[in-house]
């Protein structure tokens, strides 16, 4: 955590200090477009075949609708939402990724893989507690796996969040009992 902790804090300096060089409004609108995404976020709704079935709508009012299902007025009501409790506390304006890689060096056998095993969900808790307050998106992957899903799936992402492209893939948090 204190390495996360490090590097949000080198990134938010670095950002501030571009700020001001910026065109006057441009960092609000660009904190905007982040609220927004956080507001109007859904899970991706998939047919039998697993295709995306509705392209979430999370641009500015008045953008294109044509590949939402979505009315203006039912996305103003979620735009006037507030966000929930520690939800975007810091919002930096750029949509950020945490990758945590080497996540198969749980199911490794020895003393350290014991140890992180038996902490994960501690561990995971806190960390996506603490990436939620800047609107991090965590994502974990193993290069190892046997399919690179993972992997695929994280470009799939950058994809949709810098291009608009559809992301059909709903979170997956495993919880125990």
């Amino acid at each position: 955590m204190n390495s996360l902790r490090t590097w949000f804090s080198k990134l938010s300096k670095s950002l501030f200090a571009l700020f001001p060089q910026m065109e006057v409004g441009a960092h609000e609108k660009m904190k905007q477009k982040i609220t927004r995404h956080a507001q109007a976020y859904e899970e991706p709704q998939l047919d039998d075949n697993g295709n995306l079935l509705i392209k979430r709508k999370e641009d500015f009012k008045g953008g294109d609708d044509e590949h939402s299902d979505m009315s203006n007025e039912e996305m103003d009501v979620r735009f006037e939402m507030p966000l929930g409790e520690g939800v975007l506390k810091v919002n930096l304006g750029i949509p950020i990724v945490v990758l945590c890689n080497k996540v198969d060096i749980v199911h490794q056998s020895g003393e350290k893989a014991k140890l992180l095993q038996e902490n994960l969900d501690f561990i995971q808790m806190h960390l996506r507690e603490y990436c939620l307050q800047y609107g991090a998106t965590v994502m974990f992957t193993s290069a190892k796996q046997k399919e690179s899903r993972n992997l695929d799936t994280l470009y799939q992402y950058i994809n949709h969040r810098l291009y608009g492209f559809g992301f059909a893939t709903k979170p997956q948090i495993v919880e125990k009992d």
